[in-house]
This record gives C-alpha cells, structure tokens and sequence, in this order.
C-alpha cells in the first residue's frame, strides 16, 4: 500500500498547518442521548472495521510474498548447493573405493 506524502510544504523541515490536521470534540457524547447517530457511527464503525481487516489481509499477503521470495532467492539454492556437495563428495568417494562400473551404480 503506497504511502501518501502531503502536497504542500517545501520540503521534510515544513510542518503542514494544524488546518490539515483533524478536530476533535473536547468530550465524547454519551452513548444514550443521541440514539439517531448510533446507527450512523455502527455503520462508519463497521467500514472502519472492513476497512482495518483488509488492511490486515493486505499485509499477511505482503509477509507471504516476501517469505516466498526468500525462500526462493535464499533458501532453495542454498540447501541446493550444499546437497549437491554432499552428493559429489559421496560419489566421488564411491568411485575411489569400487571404480566405475555396475558395482558403482549398485547393480552387482
């Protein structure tokens, strides 16, 4: 998700005006005397809501490809590389002891 930098301002030492800046009321409403907003604020609560689990699902996605990408990039042609060393040291150990031939390969 790309994050939005203000328009205005010259440069990282500007501070954007406390205009930009929303207001909060001093106090808090009490919960039963405006009942015609609470299903206003349900409603503004459940897209906050919907709002904040994709958000969610959008990271656990990012985290998933990043874990992809270092397993693919690091992980694979690591443990590649030191099986395909195993492997060579074991036959070339093999063909020191028997030579080669069936005996190597196991069909004698």
């Amino acid at each position: 998700m790309p994050i939005s930098f203000p328009q205005s301002g010259a440069g990282p030492s500007s501070r954007p005006s406390n205009e930009s800046y929303p207001s909060f009321p001093s106090s808090l409403p009490s919960s039963g005397s405006e009942s015609g907003s609470d299903s206003s604020s349900d409603y503004s609560s459940d897209e906050e809501d919907e709002r904040e689990r994709a958000l969610i699902r959008e990271e656990w996605e990012e985290s998933l490809r990043q874990m992809q990408m270092l397993f693919s990039i690091v992980l694979v042609p690591f443990f590649g590389k030191w099986m395909g060393r195993r492997w060579s040291y074991w036959a070339y150990e093999r063909y020191h002891q028997v030579g080669l031939g069936k005996k190597f390969l196991g069909l004698a």
